[in-house]
């Protein structure tokens, strides 16, 4: 929220006479309460950018692997249509490469994990100090099936190309050489949370949620926590709001000075409204889209 004047423009127009003093109260009022709400906000996207760093990457891992318990069959199928794009990428393949990534959220690196000395080959061998790669708590059991095993368990770039594989079927065909996860991780600064979120993101554009309705299409995602958290802040704000003018009424009664109501109405009715989540259009079909379709990945209408 930006605020339309500041406490000192309007003291300065109150000292100058071009604001008379009820002007000057409701002005001083609307201020206040739009700085209270910029601090509320500021403390919400800050409890939800932390919410997602630490937990975002492992509940869609957890998602994903849930999802495809007992659905052999389609995920076969996913990969057989994938083998069948041949070489040449689809128009719709083509755009989400193309495609800028969302901002999942802002690494704070004290909150993470560096494994980078956690680096053991397949046989067991200790490996010389790397750059850092990071990763959440949460994340950690999704990507290695469990804790971390410094004499068996692999690196943890090998370890996400296996979940990537075993979670995204298809995905190399999909997306080639430039999404794998070498690429990834330097994008993304070696956040494996951050690397998983991007290869989920743009493997759902490519196949459309209609065959992978456990991806991540939208951004930012529709989430129950959000909408709940910021509810909390709106009502947080109104409930100052009203205990303001609850003590203005009261130090009215007692000194006798009437204190205009409008002045606490305006400053209540000044919040912000929630962040609402962009809905993507982009459903891609399947098998047979019909007439309809402006193509897709994997629709044999591709590129009509």
């Amino acid at each position: 929220m930006q605020l339309k004047i500041t406490k000192a423009e309007v003291e300065l127009k109150k000292a100058q006479g071009t604001m008379d003093k009820a002007s000057a109260n409701k002005a001083l009022a609307k201020v206040k309460q739009a700085k209270l709400m910029v601090s509320l906000e500021a403390k919400q996207d800050d409890a939800v950018n932390r919410r997602r760093m630490l937990t975002l990457a492992a509940n869609i891992g957890k998602r994903i692997k849930k999802h495809w318990s007992g659905k052999i069959k389609k995920f076969n199928e996913l990969q057989e249509q994938a083998v069948k794009l041949g070489p040449e990428p689809t128009e719709a393949v083509t755009s989400v490469k193309k495609a800028t990534a969302p901002v999942f959220f802002t690494v704070i690196h004290s909150a993470l994990r560096n494994v980078a000395h956690k680096g053991w080959d397949t046989t067991g061998a200790k490996k010389k100090k790397q750059e850092a790669q990071w990763i959440s708590r949460d994340f950690v059991p999704v990507v290695y099936n469990g804790p971390i095993n410094e004499a068996k368990s692999p690196d943890l770039k090998t370890n996400l190309r296996t979940l990537i594989k075993e979670t995204l079927p298809g995905y190399s065909k999909f997306l080639g050489a430039g999404f794998n996860v070498d690429s990834l991780m330097q994008q993304n600064n070696c956040v494996a949370d951050l690397c998983f979120l991007e290869a989920v993101w743009r493997y759902t554009r490519c196949v459309g949620l209609e065959n992978f309705p456990c991806g991540l299409d939208t951004w930012p995602p529709i989430d129950t926590d959000d909408v709940k958290s910021k509810k909390h802040v709106s009502k947080k704000s109104d409930t100052l709001a009203a205990d303001d003018v609850k003590s203005k009424k009261h130090v009215s009664k007692k000194s006798g000075t009437p204190t205009p109501a409008a002045v606490a109405t305006a400053a209540a009715e000044d919040t912000v409204s929630a962040e609402q989540p962009k809905q993507s259009s982009q459903l891609n079909g399947f098998e047979s889209c019909g007439s309809s379709c402006k193509g897709c990945a994997m629709c044999k209408n591709a590129g009509q």
